[in-house]
C-alpha cells in the first residue's frame, strides 16, 4: 500500500490552483514558524545569507517570503515534472523484508513511470572569501548570542571528518573546551554549540554561543577566540582525541540502531555521495586520525578571514542592522 501511495504521489500529484493557492498558505505560515517568529530560524538564514555571495546556500531552502507568494501553479507543474521522477529518487527499505517480492512490488508499481529530463546541476563556485564579515541583529531574546560561520569543505572532503572530531573537541558534552571555558569557569555562556555542515558542497562549520545575563558577544567572542588560538597552536592530547573520536562514534552507531535510524543513513549517503553504507567508511576515516593531522586541519580552515560573525543583541538595546 505504501509503494501504490508514494509512486502516485510521484506522477499523479492534483495540482491545481485552488489546491496551490491554500498549499502557498501552509508554507508561509511555516516560514513565519520556522524563521520569521524563530530566534534560532532567523539567525540561520542571516548566517548562510551573509556567508554566501555567489553560491545557492545563499538563499534559503523554503524561499524567502516574496518566492512563495509569487510562484503559480505552472511552476509548481513544471518543477513537479521535472524533479518529481524515478531516475531522481531513491527508495529505502530497511526490515525483516522478502527481497524477491519486495523487489516484484517496487517494479510493479514505480516500473512503468517515465524518466524526466533533470537539468544538469550549474551551481556556481563560491568565491574565496578574504576578510571576516560580522553583521548585527536585534532579535527578542533575553540574552546575547553569537553565531560563527567558517568556511569547510564538503562531506566528501577528506578533511570532513577531521572537523567533526575538532567541533567535538571544542563543543562535544560538558569536558569539551569551549564548555568547560565559557559555561564552567568563565560563567559568561549558557550554551555552546557546534556543527559541520554535511552538505554536497563546501558549507560552514557552525559555532553557536548563548550568553548568561550580564555578558556581552564582544566578551563571548574574544574567549572563543582564544581558545581557537589554542586549538591551532599545538595538538591536543591523545586524550581528548580519544574522547572526541569514541563520542563521534558512538553517536553514529546509536543513529542506525532502529530502523528509521538506518533508513536515514542509507538514504543521507546515497543522496549526498552516492554511497549507502558510507557510515561505515565514516567510522574507519575517524579511526584514522591522528593529533598531527588535527593541528594541520584546524590551521587550515579556523582562519578569522574565511568566517562569518553574527551578534545577536537582544531586542530593544540595539536596533536591528541588518
Amino acid at each position: 500500500m505504501v509503494l501504490d501511495l508514494e509512486a502516485r504521489r510521484m506522477h499523479q500529484l492534483v495540482l491545481r490552483d485552488p489546491q496551490v493557492e491554500s498549499e502557498k498558505e501552509v508554507v508561509k505560515n511555516e516560514r513565519r514558524y520556522r524563521v520569521e517568529d524563530d530566534v534560532e530560524g532567523k539567525v540561520q538564514e542571516l548566517l548562510y545569507k551573509t556567508a554566501f555571495e555567489k553560491h545557492p546556500y545563499h538563499w534559503p531552502t523554503i524561499g524567502w517570503m516574496q518566492d512563495i507568494e509569487s510562484f503559480s501553479t505552472t511552476d509548481c507543474l513544471e518543477f513537479y515534472k521535472t524533479y518529481y521522477a524515478p531516475n531522481n529518487a531513491s527508495i529505502i527499505l530497511v526490515g525483516d523484508l522478502d527481497v524477491e517480492r519486495t523487489l516484484r512490488e517496487i517494479s510493479s508499481t514505480y516500473g512503468n513511470l517515465e524518466p524526466s529530463v533533470v537539468p544538469e546541476e550549474t551551481s556556481l563556485v563560491e568565491p574565496p572569501q578574504e576578510e571576516e564579515r560580522l553583521v548585527e541583529i536585534a532579535l527578542p531574546t533575553p540574552t546575547e548570542k553569537v553565531v560563527i560561520g567558517y568556511k569547510c569543505p564538503a562531506i566528501a572532503h577528506d578533511d570532513h571528518a577531521p572537523l567533526g572530531l575538532l567541533v567535538e573537541v571544542l563543543t562535544g558534552g560538558r569536558a569539551s573546551r569551549l564548555y568547560r571555558r565559557l559555561v564552567r569557569n568563565d560563567e559568561s555562556a549558557s550554551d555552546v554549540s557546534g556543527f559541520v555542515g554535511p552538505h554536497v558542497h563546501p558549507s560552514l562549520t557552525e559555532f553557536s554561543l548563548a550568553a548568561r545575563p550580564g555578558s556581552s558577544c564582544e566578551a563571548l567572542l574574544r574567549s572563543f577566540d582564544e581558545e581557537i588560538g589554542r586549538l591551532t597552536a599545538e595538538p591536543i592530547s591523545l586524550d581528548e582525541l580519544m574522547r572526541a573520536r569514541n563520542r563521534t562514534e558512538l553517536g553514529l552507531i546509536a543513529g542506525m540502531e532502529t530502523a528509521e535510524g538506518k533508513a536515514s543513513s542509507i538514504g543521507f549517503y546515497e543522496t549526498t555521495l552516492g554511497l549507502p553504507a558510507a557510515s561505515f567508511s565514516r567510522l574507519a576515516q575517524l579511526e584514522a586520525v591522528t593529533e598531527a593531522a588535527l593541528l594541520d586541519v584546524a590551521r587550515r580552515y579556523f582562519e578569522k578571514s574565511q568566517r562569518t560573525v553574527i551578534f545577536v543583541r537582544s531586542k530593544g538595546s540595539e536596533e536591528d542592522s541588518n
